[in-house]
């Protein structure tokens, strides 16, 4: 992989740090959706898996096309701000949203096969979100074969990435949940305990969102560079 790609992506998040951290509140919404959804299911509901998923799908995309929207108005010669980068994002919402939950699903279905078709299929999709936004609006299936062209062009590097990103994502899982769990052991007041538990777990899913979306966001634009 690129030397000059980590290097970048530091860059570019230090040229905006606060910008890119709150690009990724849909992230963060998402722990506290899960917190409240727990909630429901120890009182005997069982349904908040099929709200959860859908909603993780669509916040993940909003959060990878705002990151990039972002680095793509600044590469245009434009002063980007949250509200320039989300009214950006309000106007690819029809095809953003069942992208999304069409390409969540698809991946989905792959990691509870065998999970390596999963992750095949992650690899495939992975600049969906990224096209959604640089391009004029096309067919959904113009963006996923596009998505497959560019990824198959690097395949392996992109394969590369997307195990970085999976794992990536499982330790800021488990390590947010601990780091949440004992923080919250100080305190014997329930509320204070999921308050730090939900306040940790978001703030290490959108740190690591941010560094994940600028990353992804120059390796595509690297990849469309050189073709």
């Amino acid at each position: 992989m690129s030397t000059s790609l980590p290097r970048t992506t530091a860059q570019t998040f230090a040229a905006n740090p606060w910008q890119f951290f709150w690009l990724q509140l849909p992230v963060g919404s998402v722990e506290i959706l899960e917190r409240c959804l727990t909630t429901f299911e120890e009182k005997g509901t069982r349904w908040g898996i099929f709200v959860l998923l859908p909603y993780f799908m669509i916040a993940s995309a909003l959060a990878t096309s705002a990151t990039f929207s972002f680095i793509l108005q600044k590469r245009q010669g434009r002063v980007p701000t949250l509200w320039t980068v989300w009214n950006a994002i309000a106007a690819k919402l029809p095809l953003l949203i069942p992208a999304a939950l069409l390409v969540g699903l698809v991946c989905g279905l792959g990691i509870i096969a065998l999970i390596l078709p999963g992750l095949y299929f992650m690899t495939l999709y992975l600049f969906v979100p990224h096209l959604i936004v640089y391009e004029e609006r096309s067919p959904l299936m113009t963006h996923l074969y596009k998505s497959t062209h560019l990824a198959k062009a690097q395949l392996k590097k992109t394969f590369s990435v997307v195990l970085v990103i999976s794992f990536l994502s499982l330790f800021v899982f488990f390590g947010g949940e601990t780091i949440g769990t004992w923080l919250g052991g100080v305190s014997t007041n329930g509320l204070i305990q999921n308050t730090l538990l939900v306040s940790i777990k978001a703030l290490f899913a959108m740190l690591a969102g941010v560094f994940i979306d600028i990353f992804t966001s120059e390796y595509f634009l690297k990849l469309r560079e050189a073709k």
